[in-house]
């Protein structure tokens, strides 16, 4: 007898968790999130990357739920494009792109909005990026940023990057935070926007009974886990994430939203 995932939705991260190191998606995440789909269950991501960049590696993978992205800066449908509950930087974060450019100059910077990547510095952090894939960005100068943007990725590389992170968190940068999204990611959001408040907003668009699971790897995928109503950490987080886990899978070299989806269906 087929089993009845019909409500059921995981949402999984993309970078280190549903993509493997060389951002492929495996056989074994393929073949999952199929069987999860033949048996109604709905596959979704809740990533920091923007619609463009996130479709490029999402190729022939039915995404059939509502998905998370930006960091919460927005919810979006892969099947139709549409865009729900837009949340913008305020006025005036151009100002903190411009302090931290001038102090550091050698930061890679890209900007997300509704049109797409904006760059204001081009470095190696941003080339792995964007560049080295072939993603379309838009130059721009940090005096002349666009107005509405979701958020601000700043490309450090590492052994510089505890510095960044002290310098731009002394600075005043009223009605935003920032949180390190990756190694070489520092990022810059509107206070408040982060995966799990976006996931309770995509909470209010489900049925009453549907089951929200989550699986992540890394600190903007905290609020996801502790909103979500099932959350697995893949095996290749930090051991401060895992701990945030009910379940951990294995690595993402080794398939682990089929590790996640294996004990949803287990468990219908």
């Amino acid at each position: 007898m087929q089993k009845d995932a019909s409500h059921l939705y995981l949402l999984s991260d993309m970078d280190d968790t549903l993509l493997s190191t060389d951002k492929s998606v495996c056989s074994r995440n393929r073949e999952a999130i199929a069987r999860f789909q033949a048996c109604g269950g709905h596959f979704s991501v809740a990533t920091g990357r923007a619609p463009c960049t996130a479709s490029h590696y999402l190729k022939g993978i039915l995404v059939n739920g509502p998905s998370v992205l930006i960091n919460g800066g927005l919810i979006y449908r892969f099947d139709t494009g549409e865009t729900l509950f837009p949340h913008y930087m305020p006025p005036g974060y151009q100002q903190v792109v411009r302090q931290l450019a001038e102090h550091c100059p050698e930061v890679g910077i890209e900007v997300i909005t509704q049109a797409g990547i904006h760059v204001a510095h081009y470095n190696e952090v941003i080339h792995r990026h964007i560049g080295a894939a072939g993603f379309e960005y838009f130059p721009c100068a940090p005096d002349s940023l666009p107005e509405q943007a979701f958020k601000v990725l700043f490309g450090v590389v590492e052994p510089q990057m505890e510095a960044f992170m002290e310098l731009a968190d002394s600075l005043p940068h009223a009605g935003l935070y920032f949180v390190r999204t990756f190694s070489e990611y520092y990022e810059m959001l509107p206070t408040g926007i982060n995966k799990g408040m976006a996931l309770g907003q995509l909470r209010s668009l489900l049925r009453p009974g549907d089951r929200l699971a989550a699986i992540g790897d890394y600190y903007n995928d905290v609020e996801l886990l502790r909103q979500a109503d099932i959350s697995f950490v893949v095996g290749n987080a930090p051991d401060d994430i895992k701990a945030l886990a009910q379940r951990v899978t294995c690595t993402n070299n080794e398939g682990a939203v089929a590790d996640a989806i294996d004990y949803l269906l287990q468990s219908c």
